[in-house]
């Protein structure tokens, strides 16, 4: 199904949260201590090294943010990609 041109696929936007959908966010900011508690205990004393640092990697990239992915778009051997569009 085509959209007409200029209009919007969503004219009324995002639907608004649910009184539960806002209720279990405000549940789950309260329990964030807690579980940052609990992911540091796991961090300092977990029982192998595969839960420690995956604790660890969990804190960083929560107060850091994840690491960017650059991706490279070429063709072969480093050339451009030849791109080619065809309508049905």
């Amino acid at each position: 199904m085509a959209f007409t041109k200029g209009q919007s696929g969503n004219p009324n936007g995002r639907p608004k949260r649910t009184q539960e959908q806002i209720d279990l966010e405000s549940a789950c900011k309260e329990l964030t201590p807690k579980a940052l508690d609990v992911i540091v205990t796991i961090m300092e004393s977990g029982d192998n090294e595969r839960n420690r640092f995956a604790a660890a990697q969990y804190i960083v990239d929560r107060g850091w943010g994840k690491p960017k992915q650059s991706l490279e778009h070429s063709g072969k051997d480093g050339e451009p990609l030849h791109v080619e569009v065809i309508f049905i």
